[in-house]
């Protein structure tokens, strides 16, 4: 499809229903979770030891910034102080996490898809790991890092409006992927703020039911947070769908 073809389904699409569309979340998540954990956990396994140099790296050149919380202070402005400081310290750190977040992410919606069709293919969590895609890659999580910092530092109020269509990044480029960067861009935005109301409560119920999985000693986070990948896909679903099934559609009609 192309970029106005998507735009345009956008555009049009029908009123999606809460209920309906988190069924079928949950139902996805019950086919799969072990997907969803083994997403969760390569990126853990990747990601670990570059939080742990660099944090170190911090250390050694006297960056490291203390919590006053665990200070004993607990004024405001100390807190506000303290987690701007940590989020412009920590961005060369987040956009390398972010790379490999929406790498797996965009490989395990493409699972997803597979596991839609019916077709057994295998699970490639690597597939968007190669230099066709990853150039794309860290442009798309260098944008991301930008909207989500800047959103942040104005007072977080912003963040909630722009988590939506950065929630719809992964998805699109997962099956838009020969697009650019800034019809990416501009696609998550739009149905981010088409579909905005939806999806924030699509990702703030299944935040808090996915935080269930802390009950099980804080271990089965790790199985549940996956969850909340899921109403992404679901709504592109409902609203773009996929280009076999545009090519099927046009069949019927002929």
């Amino acid at each position: 499809m192309t970029f106005e073809q998507i735009r345009s389904k956008i555009q049009n699409a029908k009123p999606l229903d809460f209920g309906t569309i988190f069924d079928s979340s949950i139902k996805l998540y019950k086919e799969l979770w072990l997907q969803g954990f083994l997403t969760i956990l390569i990126g853990i396994l990747i990601s670990a030891p570059i939080f742990f140099l660099y944090g170190l790296l911090l250390e050694s050149l006297g960056l490291a910034v203390v919590n006053p919380a665990e200070a004993g202070d607990f004024e405001m402005e100390g807190l506000i102080n303290f987690y701007g400081v940590s989020t412009l310290y920590n961005i060369p750190v987040t956009i390398i996490s972010g790379i490999i977040t929406m790498a797996l992410t965009a490989a395990f919606y493409r699972i997803c898809l597979h596991k839609d069709k019916g077709e057994s293919k295998s699970d490639d969590y690597f597939y968007f790991f190669k230099g066709e895609y990853l150039n794309k890659i860290v442009m798309l999580s260098l944008a991301h890092t930008g909207i989500a910092t800047i959103a942040q530092m104005l007072c977080f109020v912003p963040y909630i409006y722009v988590c939506v269509p950065l929630m719809f990044f992964s998805v699109i480029f997962a099956f838009n992927s020969e697009k650019t960067v800034e019809e990416i861009i501009k696609l998550g935005f739009e149905i981010g703020n088409k579909k905005w109301l939806l999806s924030f409560g699509l990702l703030f119920v299944t935040v808090i039911v996915a935080c269930l999985g802390l009950l099980a000693c804080f271990i089965g986070v790790f199985f549940t947070i996956s969850l909340v990948y899921f109403p992404a896909y679901v709504i592109y679903r409902e609203v773009i769908g996929f280009e076999e099934d545009d090519e099927i559609m046009r069949i019927g009609e002929e």
